[in-house]
């Protein structure tokens, strides 16, 4: 987004990106040390985000069935943390 010039869109996705890995990492850190916080953050990702690609059968062009399977939880928890 950033490289075609659109850097608001390109900033609200970094901004997003942010949230969603800072919450986790909060929620992670409350019986761990931050080293092991980090690790486990960074494997609940890198499952999620095999999942999400098998998902999509790892094609860009499949996007919908990720918006439709996650958008909607996912804004939930970006949103409102505490509840989780």
């Amino acid at each position: 987004m950033a490289s075609s010039g659109d850097t608001n869109t390109a900033s609200k996705y970094i901004e997003m990106q942010e949230s969603a890995v800072s919450t986790p990492m909060l929620f992670a850190k409350q019986r761990r040390t931050f080293k092991m916080a980090y690790e486990v953050t960074k494997s609940r990702i890198e499952m999620y985000s095999q999942q999400m690609k098998k998902d999509g059968q790892n094609k860009n062009e499949n996007i919908s069935i990720l918006i439709n399977k996650y958008m909607l939880s996912c804004k939930e928890a970006i949103e409102n943390p505490n509840i989780f």
